[in-house]
Parts: C-alpha cells; sequence; structure tokens
C-alpha cells in the first residue's frame, strides 16, 4: 500500500477517472439534469410574492391577543419542563407537546432550548458559542422565561435591528 501511494498511483487513477467523468459529461453520454440535459433555454424572471404591510399588523395583533388569552402560569410550568427534560436524557416530545397545548410560541419554545443547549453560530469554524459557555462548564442556565410578550417585528422595524 505505501509503496502504491508513493509511486501516486491513488492520485493518478483518482485524476484519469475524473478525466473520463468528465469526458462522458461533455460527450453527452452521461446525462446530467440541469448540466447537460433537460436544460431551459432563458431566464425566466422569478416572480416575487409582496404581502401588503396590513396582513404582518393583522397577524401581530393575532399574536398578542392569544397571548392574553392564554394561562401564564401553564406557560411557565410547560417552558420550565422543557428546560428540565431538555437538560436530561429523557424524551423531550412530551414536554414539547404539552407546551404547544398551553399555547406557548415558536419562539418561546426555541428560547427555552437555547437557554439549555446554546445557539448555533456558524461563523465560529462549526463550534458551538453558548452564553458563558454554559453547555461545556455545566452551570445552570441564568435566562429565565418572563409572562412578558416577545418582540414583534414589523418590516420596518426589523430592518432597523438588523443595521445596528
Amino acid at each position: 500500500m505505501i509503496p502504491a501511494i508513493e509511486t501516486g498511483f491513488f492520485r493518478r487513477e483518482i485524476a484519469d477517472a475524473a478525466f473520463a467523468y468528465q469526458r462522458e459529461v461533455d460527450a453527452k453520454r452521461k446525462l446530467i439534469v440541469g448540466v447537460n440535459a433537460f436544460q431551459e433555454s432563458d431566464d425566466k424572471p422569478m416572480e416575487t410574492l409582496m404581502i401588503d404591510e396590513s396582513v404582518e399588523k393583522e397577524q401581530a395583533a393575532a399574536l398578542r391577543k392569544m397571548k392574553a388569552g392564554r394561562d401564564a402560569e401553564a406557560v411557565r410550568r410547560s417552558l420550565d419542563a422543557v428546560k428540565r427534560t431538555a437538560g436530561t436524557t429523557q424524551n423531550l416530545m412530551p414536554p414539547l407537546l404539552d407546551s404547544a397545548r398551553a399555547r406557548c410560541t415558536v419562539g418561546e419554545i426555541m428560547a427555552a432550548l437555547v437557554d439549555v443547549f446554546g445557539r448555533y453560530d456558524g461563523r465560529r469554524s462549526g463550534k458551538m458559542r453558548c452564553e458563558e459557555e454554559r453547555l461545556w462548564s455545566r452551570k445552570p442556565a441564568t435566562n429565565t422565561w418572563s409572562p412578558e410578550p416577545e418582540r414583534v417585528y414589523t418590516s420596518s422595524s426589523y430592518r432597523e435591528e438588523i443595521q445596528r
């Protein structure tokens, strides 16, 4: 095996296979959809769906109304159960379903999970960035759920937020 590596046998075989494959593709003896077969001749502009800002305001109002009408204590209990279970090896699905039944939002449930697991940051070479490195040091989560409503963004406020 070592003499084959030293003489470049594997590198040569890979290069020959790649050359033969590309020759088959270029000669259209090997068809690849969208590359050398079944290509669209012209670029058609993609239609963009434009949603009126009134829909966004209606959805935000409906969310506020739903949050005002739910049992805040049940929400707190279910999110605490999600955090407790997420820190163990137990099945997380029952507490997640209980949270949904208590009318927790996806954002609230995700915030509870972030408190336990941290948040992925792809800018750090695929490593997890956790506030205060909680996950690695096993410190208890410092953020607790509060019954205050989460921030509801409108198009303009979201743009302002991401520009900061």
